[in-house]
């Protein structure tokens, strides 16, 4: 199954262009109101989050739950899980999660995908070698 799953991600890298900047899909004017009502970052301050300590920026995507205080706490939890736990490296989730966002023709999440990319070991250089094209240079596991 795992193979099976790789060998359509890079599929998916190959036949389709990798080097599509965010800026590309990003053109036009931003948004500037959320489609839902978000929540104050001090309502949800204490979850668990990917971003430097101290920062107090809590994601939209938990601030658009702060209705639902409970299940912005358990979405939190499992962002983290997802990309820290399990065999894939986090650089190889993010980028399959910036080549999605980036196919998507979301700009918020190929960008945040890319933010978060860039943090982890590993991260930028693979980065690095998927917006150049560059995929005869990827490892096995990064395939």
């Amino acid at each position: 199954m795992r193979q099976r799953v790789l060998a359509v991600i890079t599929a998916v890298l190959v036949l389709l262009p990798s080097a599509w900047p965010p800026s590309l899909l990003a053109q036009g004017a931003p948004r500037t109101t959320a489609r839902v009502p978000l929540a104050d970052a001090q309502t949800l301050a204490g979850l668990p989050s990917l971003e430097a300590a101290g920062s107090g920026r809590v994601p939209n995507y938990l601030r658009a739950l702060g209705s639902k205080p409970a299940a912005a706490k358990a979405l939190a939890a499992v962002v983290p899980a997802v990309l820290f736990t399990g065999t894939l490296p986090p650089a190889t989730k993010l980028a399959m999660a910036w080549r999605v966002a980036q196919l998507q023709e979301s700009a918020y999440v190929t960008a945040h995908a890319e933010r978060l990319l860039r943090a982890v070991p590993e991260g930028t250089t693979l980065l690095g070698r998927l917006k150049a094209g560059r995929l005869t240079e990827l490892s096995r596991s990064e395939e």
